[in-house]
């Protein structure tokens, strides 16, 4: 899929694209004179301007894959419920990436998990993944050392497996994206399906160095700020996917999200 300002601006019939170059801390213009095609990246915030109200459809991968038990009697995690709680805590000094996940009832005594990771968002529909262990039935944590530093995506999945080598079902894949922002001023947007509606106060608080956030209110058509040394509420609209924010530092920082 073609995804740069160019097709965009094309395909939606917008105006023009705005995104904040992250290097000069300016604003690029692509359309109504701005010649300034680049790369588009999920997760990157862009203002796009229209002459009319305009409805426009996205189309893609789902946000997590799943593999089922294709009816082999083995079942491995129900997909109802087990499959969801993959979870992944992050070391911010180490980069090193904790998974965790519960032991499904179907499992036994000689039952194995294999851990695999993925650097795309659809590598285990693909087939572009690697197998980074075997565990035993009994162990349901694994820790991918130093993986998650500045500028790096990887998704997991842990799919479990009986004595014969028959797969069961997996867990859904989840994501782990660690982004990195410039000094001063940056573009942000969640590049993954956060399971919780966090605020801006609650980025502000969680991002190291950050000053403040930058959101725009489409209906007054102009920007908010909530700053760090606001309080919670105060000008605090939850970020969501698909929406660009700028984000003010005192220093070079990075921040990993954890989602689908």
């Amino acid at each position: 899929m073609i995804t740069t300002t160019d097709y965009y601006l094309k395909d939606m019939n917008a105006r023009y694209i705005k995104w904040m170059d992250p290097v000069n801390h300016i604003w690029m213009k692509h359309g109504d004179g701005g010649v300034n095609d680049t790369q588009m990246e999920v997760g990157k915030g862009y203002e796009v301007a229209f002459d009319t109200t305009t409805n426009y459809t996205f189309t893609g991968m789902p946000g997590a894959m799943i593999i089922y038990d294709d009816d082999t009697g083995f079942l491995g995690f129900d997909h109802a419920s087990e499959a969801k709680n993959l979870t992944a805590t992050v070391d911010p000094l180490t980069g090193n990436v904790t998974l965790n996940w519960p032991q499904p009832s179907s499992m036994d005594i000689d039952d194995q998990y294999h851990v695999l990771r993925s650097f795309t968002r659809d590598g285990f529909w693909k087939g572009n993944y690697v197998q980074l262990a075997t565990l035993p039935f009994d162990m349901t944590s694994y820790t991918d050392n130093g993986n998650a530093t500045a500028g790096t995506q990887y998704y997991y999945m842990i799919v479990p497996v009986n004595e014969t080598g028959v797969e069961g079902a997996s867990t859904y894949s989840l994501g782990v994206w660690t982004a990195s922002y410039s000094e001063q001023y940056d573009t942000i947007g969640l590049p993954l399906k956060i399971g919780s509606n966090d605020t801006a106060d609650w980025y502000s608080d969680n991002i190291p160095n950050t000053v403040g956030i930058n959101y725009y209110i489409v209906n007054n058509q102009r920007w908010g700020w909530h700053s760090v040394r606001m309080s919670e509420g105060a000008f605090d609209p939850i970020l969501e996917m698909t929406y660009g924010y700028q984000i003010s530092t005192s220093s070079g920082t990075k921040f990993t999200f954890i989602g689908v």
